[in-house]
């Protein structure tokens, strides 16, 4: 037997993923951030930034703030949170993980190690 556990920190609930910091993609391009997530990565309006994959491990997301100019320009959206728009980055992210439609999901609460501003993108906690 293999059990699943659902709780409060491996599943999304309500509008804002029950205050966890959220990232989610739509088919049409949409890259949105909640509150919680803006605040992780000390992300406002007009700030950019940068969604990376691990290479050898093709359904590991991240997610860093930058001040590159190739970086992904936020802005606020309507109801809170920040959206930035990507069609190619959410074709090649729902590819990696087998998924036709929208989701969201949570942002880990630390970098990935100290020092570093790149978050993981939770996959696996995402509406699939």
């Amino acid at each position: 037997m293999k059990l699943k556990k659902f709780n409060r920190s491996s599943t999304l609930t309500g509008r804002q993923g029950s205050g966890l910091p959220v990232l989610g993609i739509s088919k049409s391009g949409i890259i949105r951030i909640n509150t919680k997530a803006g605040e992780l990565l000390s992300v406002a309006d007009k700030d950019r930034i940068n969604i990376l994959q691990d290479e050898e491990r093709l359904i590991d997301w991240f997610v860093e703030k930058t001040t590159d100019a190739d970086g992904l320009i936020m802005r606020k959206c309507s109801g809170g949170g920040l959206v930035c728009n990507s069609v190619a980055i959410t074709k090649q992210m729902m590819s990696s993980l087998r998924i036709d439609k929208a989701t969201s999901m949570r942002i880990a609460p630390a970098p990935i190690e100290d020092g570093s501003a790149i978050y993981a993108i939770l996959t696996n906690t995402g509406k699939l």
